[in-house]
């Protein structure tokens, strides 16, 4: 929807944002009880999100050249804009689940949208994770703070909740101070720990900046290669028809590639 790539990467983040907060809205609300205070602010908030989602689905649909296809590719931005409590309410008027718990169906109808709240986060963020292999980088950290929860058990007695919060905090470099390991072995896997996750945060940064900032790759091949064909048709006149083949050829990649 929108043209220019770095515009267009900082709303996918703000989307995805957007997405993620919903799901937790939805779970906090069907399952944590709150008082009739918090719980309008909570509607309010899933309400205003669910607004920008109408507005972000047929803005798209309207500036789509192909309709029908828009419509075919964006079958979970359809579903999470779906007013499923509304329609639930009333088709609970015309009794038409008096067999069926109305409080079953409708949790049901809220775990659609969570799929397709889950669907386009996970679609806006599926190039942050692949740019420069980051979701190798985030299995392999995960991975380290598993192992050190177990080795840290395994040296200092800890429990397994305290084991694997501490591999946490000591990962991402907070450090509480709450638990601290007192053994030899405690301390190396300490180090381990602060390392990988002084290099998993440095990736994380330069990731999002990368993400951000730096021109996607192969856009800026495409403007290379179209920009060396017009400097070679530019000098038209002294081009011969082996080198205007080239060119086409050229063009016709670039074509089919993109």
């Amino acid at each position: 929807m929108i043209c220019n790539p770095q515009h267009s990467r900082l709303y996918n983040f703000f989307i995805m944002l957007l997405a993620l907060g919903s799901v937790i809205i939805i779970v906090v609300d069907g399952h944590v009880s709150m008082p009739p205070e918090e719980q309008m602010l909570l509607q309010i908030a899933d309400n205003v999100i669910w607004g920008i989602f109408i507005a972000d689905y047929f803005i798209g649909l309207f500036l789509s050249a192909n309709k029908s296809s828009y419509i075919k590719t964006h079958v979970l931005e359809l579903i999470a804009i779906l007013p499923f409590n509304a329609i639930l309410k009333g088709l609970r008027v015309l009794r038409i689940f008096r067999v069926m718990q109305f409080a079953r169906v409708l949790r049901i109808a809220r775990m659609a949208r969570i799929i397709a709240y889950f669907g386009r986060a996970l679609g806006a963020t599926n190039r942050f994770m692949t740019r420069h292999s980051f979701q190798y980088v985030l299995i392999i950290t995960c991975g380290i703070v598993l192992l050190g929860s177990a080795m840290i058990i395994y040296f200092e007695k800890m429990d397994v909740e305290d084991a694997l919060w501490w591999s946490f905090v000591t990962a991402t470099t907070v450090g509480y101070g709450d638990i601290s390991p007192r053994t030899v072995g405690g301390r190396i896997v300490a180090s381990v720990l602060m390392l990988a996750g002084i290099g998993f945060i440095g990736v994380l940064t330069g990731n999002i900046a990368s993400f951000f900032i730096a021109e996607d790759s192969t856009k800026s091949v495409k403007e290379e290669m179209v920009n060396v064909a017009i400097k070679k048709l530019e000098d038209f006149d002294s081009l011969t028809e082996e080198e205007l083949t080239e060119v086409f050829n050229a063009l016709v990649a670039i074509k089919k590639a993109h």
